[in-house]
């Protein structure tokens, strides 16, 4: 992101973003314009630095309605912003979601990180926990690290004796399954791996896989939890819950 008295440019993929003068640059030299909401909504959550913006704290400042309103006003913004700034509206880069609390923006600079991480050994004892009390058949936690996923820790045929990982991959945000939870900070459950362009096979090659972002209370993303099992559609709604819930629990033991 860039600022001066004059103008604020966002860089968001192949689009230039000029809030000043309420401008999207595209490709091929498209313009797109932007009306006053749109315009302070962006603002806002650039100003966050890359963080979660609670949808009620957007609500109030940039439609002045009070914490209890009822209001999909946010919303359909997001997702009008979304159809003139992303490729995909329905797989979003840059404007995304933090689960039921509020919205965040990824700019081209961006994952950026305040030094919090997953520590390794609260990984290995979550991947253990997967594998063992939950019987799942894979499980490998990915950490941020410099920029990218890392596999930190792991249960099943990746697996050391310690639930260290043999032979890490590092995947860059953005590609894969895992990558693309990582950029989007949405879980992904894919009942046919084989459908999936995006699957990257790896030591165990399972027919569905579930991903699960760890953020920390503010949206700040420090990893991603991953299982596969070798049937198809193998995560049911309840084994979703849960894993969701190991994920938040893994966010909060982030240091």
């Amino acid at each position: 992101m860039e600022q001066s008295k004059s103008t604020w440019s966002l860089c968001l993929g192949d689009r230039v973003v000029d809030l000043s003068l309420g401008v999207i640059h595209g490709p091929g030299g498209k313009r797109q314009l932007l009306n006053e909401r749109e315009i302070a909504l962006l603002r806002l959550l650039a100003e966050s630095g890359g963080n979660m913006v609670e949808r009620e704290t957007l609500l109030g400042r940039v439609w002045g309605y009070s914490a209890t309103s009822v209001s999909r006003a946010v919303d359909v913004t997001i997702g009008r912003l979304r159809r003139k700034l992303e490729d995909d509206p329905r797989r979003p880069r840059f404007l995304l979601t933090c689960y039921a609390d509020g919205y965040r923006l990824l700019t081209n600079a961006e994952p950026r990180s305040s030094g919090v991480s997953l520590p390794d050994a609260y990984a290995r004892e979550l991947a253990r926990h997967v594998g063992t009390t939950l019987e799942r058949e894979d499980c490998v936690v990915y950490g941020l690290r410099d920029g990218a996923l890392v596999q930190i820790a792991a249960f099943g045929p990746k697996s050391r004796a310690d639930f260290g990982v043999v032979d890490p991959l590092t995947i860059p945000i953005g590609q894969g399954i895992v990558g693309s939870v990582a950029a989007r900070r949405t879980l992904e459950r894919i009942p046919d791996t084989r459908r999936d362009p995006r699957y990257i096979r790896d030591t165990f090659s399972g027919l569905s896989e579930l991903a699960v972002p760890i953020t920390t209370s503010t949206g700040e993303l420090v990893g991603v939890l991953d299982t596969e099992a070798k049937g198809r559609d193998a995560f049911s709604d309840r084994v979703i819950e849960t894993m969701v819930s190991l994920g938040a629990m893994a966010g909060m033991a982030a240091r």
